[in-house]
């Protein structure tokens, strides 16, 4: 399968994360992003979120599955971008602990299929059943090992990475290393993940954060 992931190298990244290049990869969904997760939409009611995600943790082998509102508001000063800002607010909070491999990362990346075609045994792996949460936000993320990861589909929150010539290489999404960031420049973005259930966004984190910032308009 082809890889969605890019040497770093050679990009560098527009926006207050130029001082963090290094840990930064492009992380997205393919196709007609914004038409195809509208399609999918029509096909799940916004209630399947939590049947997804159970189920997503059954295939993963996770024994513990936990559902958090978390109704605070953080603080927007340290963001990845001015847009981030405005994502700041009350989140979903799913957690598990099991944590995503590799494949899992990029079933996550393909739109067309969810992955249980490639493993009959999987109910629901991280596949179509995911892109529930658009139901509710436009910018859901994952913390899980050492990645943090970011969608974005419709581009617009995200800072764009760009490789040396100036062509757009991250289309809708980042995946990092969360402990090669820079902590004191981006405190207030990996604030609201610190504390749920032994992430501290320092150290490998031994299951699955899912973050979904809620629309607030």
């Amino acid at each position: 399968m082809e890889s969605f992931l890019a040497d770093l190298t050679n990009l560098n990244i527009q926006g207050p994360l130029t001082d963090s290049i290094n840990p930064f990869e492009p992380f997205f969904q393919q196709e007609n992003i914004v038409d195809r997760i509208k399609g999918i939409l029509n096909d799940y009611d916004p209630s399947s979120i939590f049947n997804e995600f159970l189920q997503n943790a059954s295939d993963a082998g996770a024994t513990e599955c936990h559902f958090y509102l978390d109704t605070r508001f953080y603080d927007t000063e340290k963001v990845f971008s001015e847009q981030m800002a405005a994502w700041q607010g009350p989140a979903l909070i799913i957690y598990n602990n099991a944590e995503f491999s590799e494949k899992d990362f990029e079933a996550l990346c393909k739109l067309g299929i969810g992955n249980k075609k490639d493993d009959p045994s999987k109910i629901g792996r991280h596949g179509l059943g995911f892109n529930s949460v658009y139901h509710f936000t436009d910018v859901p993320s994952i913390v899980s090992g050492p990645y943090l990861c970011f969608f974005d589909p419709q581009m617009t929150n995200l800072p764009k990475i760009r490789d040396r010539n100036g062509n757009l290489v991250g289309k809708g999404g980042h995946r990092c290393d969360f402990r090669k960031l820079n902590m004191e420049t981006f405190e207030d973005q990996l604030k609201p993940y610190k504390g749920f259930l032994g992430c501290d966004m320092v150290s490998h984190f031994k299951g699955t954060l899912f973050r979904i910032p809620l629309r607030m308009r």
